[in-house]
């Protein structure tokens, strides 16, 4: 764990330890143990492949085991983890064929989502876009990469919540952690944090003009696009190194 919180003697043993069990439920420190742990994973602090020891996560968080190992069963549950028997849990890699899978699915959503959105939408709705582009521009900005990745996720729920398809919007939130990581993979890859604020802003103006067919191909655009850079990455990551060539 490389978290500065994480690695700090002690943290959230001012709240809960064995012995005083009634100042804070267990059940609240599972909870935050497990965002703890799904957001160092989702913004990089836990690499793809790295293993979660339960022990020496107890150790740096000054708590016993029991409420960690819940937070890693839960973990486990979503898919963010995976256990490999008798070597222990690891963070899920997202395969080439994986990543291929999940923009197939997330392109069938948001296609579909952004034209109902084209047809329906109201001020209110554009607004709400146009506010979290603004974050994003912000957060572009300032050169903070897991913000802009953050607030690219959030725009494009926001489209699926305006479109009202509540399967939809679970649809989107079932892959949501994964569409994190991929993004995470590539975000340093883009020309700049600018330029992928940037290109939100096309599926801005498609929804203003209230052209289904332009907010479709503008979609279909954008997540083709990301789907590229995507494996672009996987490519380089599979280039040999010069010196195994050698």
């Amino acid at each position: 764990m490389t978290s500065a919180e994480s690695s700090r003697p002690g943290y959230f043993a001012q709240d809960y330890n064995d012995s005083d069990q009634d100042f804070v439920a267990p059940e609240s420190l599972v909870d935050r143990l497990t965002d703890m742990l799904r957001n160092d994973i989702v913004h990089g602090k836990i690499k793809p492949g790295e293993k979660i020891t339960e022990v020496t996560l107890a150790e740096r968080l000054g708590i016993s085991r029991n409420p960690i190992r819940e937070a890693v069963r839960r973990l486990e549950g979503t898919g963010l983890l995976v256990n490999h028997p008798r070597r222990g849990r690891f963070v899920r890699e997202i395969s080439r064929q994986e990543a291929d899978d999940i923009f197939f699915f997330r392109s069938s959503i948001e296609r579909a989502g952004i034209v109902r959105v084209a047809a329906i939408r109201t001020e209110a709705d554009i607004e709400r876009l146009r506010s979290v582009l603004a974050e994003m521009h912000a957060a572009a900005h300032a050169g903070d990469v897991a913000r802009t990745m953050e607030l690219d996720v959030s725009f494009h729920r926001t489209i699926c919540e305006i479109a009202g398809s509540r399967r939809a919007l679970r649809a989107f939130d079932d892959i949501h952690v994964e569409l994190r990581i991929l993004l995470r993979m590539i975000g340093s890859n883009f020309t700049t944090l600018e330029h992928t604020a940037a290109t939100h802003e096309v599926l801005v103006d498609a929804v203003v003009s209230g052209d289904g067919i332009r907010a479709d191909r503008a979609m279909a655009k954008h997540i083709d696009d990301a789907h590229g850079e995507v494996k672009a990455q996987f490519d380089r990551d599979e280039k040999p190194s010069p010196a195994r060539e050698q």
